[in-house]
């Protein structure tokens, strides 16, 4: 991660050092965070600090942390302004990512600053994510009504133990709700939808009415990217049984001349507003390539996340939060500002120089003609985790569900390559995925 590298320790200043310590209070960073926001001060994230290692683990058991009041002042000053969420409700601008969350104070500091939509899925940590959820809604049960929990049904290709059927998709909610130790969650995602077959599945909606029937969900919504994303989601719109879409938006996507023949977004942000149907944006930092040499990543995450919220027909923005120094900045970025669109076109700029546009857009041109029915996309998208987001151990970890099928890149080793110069973004697919063979296959 670009942040992960920044050098310049010295320039830290007292604040900055005591708002990345895991053992700081959340009362006494809510407060400190409000006043930094307030007085516009985004830190710069030491490289020691910035990842939340996965085996690091955090035994507080938060004692101590019974006398915080989540109603006090210091909570109330630094809230986020709600925005209307479709039929769901107001929705906090930023929504917390809890695909990357180790450490539940930060989860703890993040509601108490206002933002009340949490979002997590069964393949998280391996359900970790829910279960780290679960503990503050066992601990804080009077606050379960205010907040949005959404979690999301596997995606087949990354679990081959759910086979997309009424039963498993119930028995899915179950074991979700288990983790999260609640009676039910707000919003329940197909993750990943990466064709209309999912979103027409009878199964699923049969699941759904009767998981609704129960209590169980409120609101079914779809979480997309891939080529197709655009038929998808007007699959979805027109149906009219989703209420919720989670869909991958950023600068890039939206003014790329590249990607902007594949991903657009105007009409179905339109569609979707008249059919009262809510829109988080997730994805928001592009690809978060490492252009840090080019001095972009100090205001290019919250240049992001404040450009998104430009847009009244987005609710919210789903930002990953790992830190306390990422809560203060990304939801310093929530409560208002300009975008600033020349540090998003020079990160755009940055990465086209470096990269030549040959990094995987999940567009799924190639798919079709693949002998051997290899998963490009996700993939190239495990690669970049592991190269470029710092999530090694999860990249790692999807990879080897892939291993148990016939779609894995070992296959490129022995093809004919029909695949050759069909990426109309220029990736070089054969020798991109054999190298992500390598990084990923232990």
């Amino acid at each position: 991660m670009e942040e992960g590298k920044v050098q310049n320790e010295d320039k830290k200043s007292n604040l900055e050092e005591e708002l990345t310590k895991k053992e700081l209070p959340r009362r006494d960073f809510i407060k400190k965070a409000s006043l930094a926001t307030i007085g516009g001060i985004l830190p710069f994230i030491a490289a020691n600090t910035l990842r939340a290692q996965d085996d690091e683990g955090d035994d507080d058991d938060d004692e101590g942390d019974d006398d915080d009041d989540s109603s006090n002042d210091e909570s109330s000053s630094a809230g986020l302004a709600p925005r209307k969420l479709g039929k769901v409700g107001e929705i906090s601008a930023l929504t917390f990512g809890a695909h990357l969350i180790t450490d539940k104070k930060v989860l703890e500091a993040a509601i108490d600053m206002g933002i009340n939509c949490i979002d997590t899925a069964p393949k998280y940590y391996a359900g970790q994510s829910e279960e780290l959820i679960g503990e503050y809604l066992k601990k804080n049960k009077s606050s379960r009504e205010n907040l949005i929990i959404s979690t999301k049904l596997p995606i087949e290709d990354e679990d081959p133990t759910y086979g997309g059927t009424e039963e498993k998709m119930l028995a899915s909610i179950e074991k979700s709700l288990k983790r999260l130790q609640t009676d039910y969650v707000d919003i329940l995602y197909i993750h990943g939808v990466g064709g209309i077959h999912r979103v027409t599945n009878p199964m699923l909606h049969s699941a759904f009415e009767k998981a609704k029937e129960k209590g169980m969900v409120k609101h079914l919504g779809l979480t997309s990217y891939n080529g197709d994303m655009k038929e998808v989601v007007k699959k979805a719109i027109d149906g009219g049984k989703f209420d919720v879409l989670m869909l991958y938006y950023n600068y890039v996507r939206q003014n790329d001349r590249y990607e902007s023949r594949f991903f657009q977004y105007s009409d179905l942000f339109d569609k979707a507003k008249e059919k009262n149907i809510g829109i988080i944006a997730s994805e928001p930092f592009a690809g978060g390539f490492d252009v840090t040499k080019r001095d972009l990543d100090k205001g290019f995450r919250e240049a992001s996340i404040s450009w998104i919220l430009e847009n009244d027909k987005i609710s919210s923005v789903r930002a990953p939060i790992r830190n306390f120094s990422e809560l203060e900045r990304y939801a310093g970025a929530a409560k208002g500002g300009s975008g600033n669109t020349s540090v998003l076109s020079s990160y755009q700029k940055a990465v086209s120089e470096q990269w030549g546009h040959s990094y995987c857009r999940a567009c799924d041109v190639c798919l079709p003609v693949c002998i051997f029915n290899v998963a490009i996309p996700d993939i190239l998208r495990y690669r970049a985790q592991y190269e470029n987001f710092g999530m090694e151990k999860k990249a790692i970890l999807s990879y080897k569900v892939l291993l148990e099928k016939k779609n894995q890149a070992v296959y490129c080793a022995t093809c004919s390559e029909p695949c050759r110069h069909v990426c109309p973004f220029g990736v070089d697919i054969k020798p991109s995925l054999l190298q992500a063979h390598k990084l990923l296959s232990f």
